[in-house]
């Protein structure tokens, strides 16, 4: 059977077919956006928030173990935090800063009016308590640190 070449149709999408398909996915993307930038910046401020306990914890695990037979404490500011070996901040024979992105920001820090926290050589217990917030554009956590050394953490609701 001889093929004829004009009875063959071609497979194509229409114009108006391939209209329709961008402005669902540009509608479908429209929603979506915002959404996932949402998500995006709900995960720093929880995982800053992490960061920030971690540090503690292993402060007061390197204190209660006697490391380098010397005290540790952690010093926090607004975008950063420092965990140093020694009595303060200012006394420190060892430190290392740790800075946050641009969008996270420390605030309403408050150990028994410092913003260090201490623990003395040998012991799970911080010379002071306190607590301080971790906070984004969107969301903020508490995290609190009893006097006998548990620390916990909370979405802050204002």
């Amino acid at each position: 059977m001889p093929k004829n070449k004009m009875s063959r149709k071609l497979a194509a999408f229409t114009l108006l077919e391939v209209t329709v398909v961008v402005a669902v996915v540009f509608a479908v993307s429209i929603i979506a956006l915002p959404v996932a930038i949402n998500q995006i910046q709900t995960t720093r401020a929880v995982s800053a928030m992490k960061d920030v306990r971690s540090a503690m914890f292993l402060v007061a695990q390197n204190a209660y173990t006697q490391k380098d037979d010397t005290s540790f404490g952690i010093a926090f500011f607004e975008n950063s935090y420092v965990v140093y070996k020694g009595n303060s901040l200012a006394t420190a024979t060892e430190q290392d800063t740790f800075n946050f992105t641009s969008d996270i920001e420390i605030e309403a820090i408050d150990f028994n009016g410092s913003s260090e926290l201490n623990f003395a050589q040998g012991s799970f217990k911080p010379i002071n308590s306190g607590s301080l917030n971790v906070r984004n554009g969107l969301e903020a956590y508490t995290i609190n640190i009893s006097s006998e050394g548990l620390i916990t953490s909370e979405k802050y609701v204002e």
